[in-house]
């Protein structure tokens, strides 16, 4: 029989689902585990995800000790009931969702203090180690959160995405228990910054002061320079492909703390066009994440995911010419423009010598693009694809059809 072992319903039991579908974790490593997370305040007032909740005894033991949210997750819809019926008897506040991890995980994102994952012990490696990099990459877990995996000891060691710290184990018997940390560094702003920060090889130029406009004007320049070097063979491609999303990502965030919006406040630019070059900043993280998934540099993944970037950054730059810069240059005074080149630089170089575009980093600017509804849902962008690749086939068959008449 399976029992909560301590707080307001300590001592009672949990009815478990019938059959062998679930494994619920036994009571004595239950105990040794909540000592261990009771021991470092990790419960209390704590926002709590169980996945592959099976019995809900991880769960719900958090709720019972005073994590002020829980939600399980199990995608066996009577192992579900039941964790929810032991819920409601046991006068315990959790959120039961039966549906996969994978699913659970897709959904809207908030950032959780502690995540339990207890799948079954056939899991495959490959299966946990993506649950556990989409905790990471989705924007699941916040700093300083703490990722509980328990696993049998004939089981390798989780593959830990980058951002997650493993930080100890601990052996009971059959089971073992990997505790790892999410570490995030923060830049004053709230942005991720990479902990091993720095410049890539390729020197990036770091004015400090002048024009706003000729400043912007002369990073759209360099990012010309850059794709041609990621395209160049005899160049250095993996460096060259690091500086141009440090400055994608530098330029781009400036540009929408310190210019668009002052712009926008002269007048110089209206809502509307402030909306559309943050959405299109969106739209070029969402090309440089596949530029930066590229494995290698003489692929065919990096040269198509090249061209992709390269098509979407000189679409915006020439776009943010015409409809922006010439419009603030004959609306903006010269002194203005100067206070917001001062601006400007300050927080390109200061993103810049932070380390501002790991994959990672990327993610998450646009998962907060997504979250902010600059750019549609990633569902919703994909469908829009499939519309606008049959429209363009069903307009390609119109012409041919037009040409082969016109031959006859």
């Amino acid at each position: 029989m399976t029992r909560l072992i301590a707080g307001t319903a300590g001592g009672r039991s949990l009815k478990t689902p019938p059959g062998r579908g679930t494994r619920p974790t036994s009571d004595r490593v239950r105990e040794a585990l909540f000592s261990s997370l009771e021991a470092r305040d990790a419960l209390s007032g704590a926002r709590v995800m169980d996945l592959y909740a099976g019995s809900g005894a991880l769960g719900l033991e958090s709720a019972s000790r005073g994590a002020a949210e829980v939600t399980l997750v199990e995608s066996d819809r009577t192992a579900a009931s039941v964790i929810r019926a032991n819920a409601t008897g046991l006068g315990l506040r959790a959120t039961v969702l039966p549906m996969t991890v994978s699913s659970s995980l897709a959904g809207a994102p908030r950032e959780l203090d502690l995540v339990f994952l207890d799948p079954p012990y056939d899991l495959p490696e490959e299966a946990l180690a993506t649950d556990l990099a989409t905790l990471v990459t989705r924007g699941w877990l916040a700093d300083g959160a703490l990722v509980v995996v328990e696993r049998s000891k004939r089981s390798s060691e989780p593959t830990w995405p980058e951002g997650l710290e493993p930080e100890r184990l601990k052996k009971y018997g059959e089971t073992v228990i990997w505790f790892a940390i999410r570490r995030v560094v923060s830049d004053t702003n709230g942005l991720p910054v990479s902990e091993d920060a720095g410049m890539s090889d390729y020197e990036i130029p770091r004015p400090t002061s002048g024009d706003v406009l000729d400043l912007i004007l002369a990073d759209h320049r360099l990012f010309e320079d850059l794709i041609r070097e990621c395209r160049r063979n005899d160049a250095d491609r993996g460096s060259a492909r690091e500086a141009l999303a440090e400055i994608l990502v530098a330029h781009g965030e400036a540009e929408e703390e310190k210019v668009y919006p002052s712009l926008r406040k002269k007048r110089a630019i209206t809502a509307d066009e402030q909306e559309h070059g943050e959405e299109e900043h969106a739209e070029i993280h969402e090309a440089l994440i596949a530029f930066l998934e590229a494995k290698g540099t003489d692929t065919e993944k990096y040269d198509t995911a090249l061209e992709e970037l390269a098509t979407v950054v000189n679409h915006h730059a020439n776009e943010e010419e015409q409809t922006i810069l010439n419009p603030a240059r004959e609306e903006v005074a010269e002194s203005v423009r100067e206070e917001l080149g001062l601006a400007w630089a300050t927080r390109r170089n200061e993103l810049l010598d932070q380390g501002c575009a790991s994959l990672e980093q990327v993610q998450a600017l646009l998962h907060r693009a997504e979250k902010e509804g600059v750019i549609a849902a990633p569902e919703a962008r994909d469908e829009a694809d499939k519309i606008k690749d049959e429209a363009k086939e069903e307009a390609t068959k119109v012409e041919e059809a037009s040409k082969e008449k016109a031959k006859d």
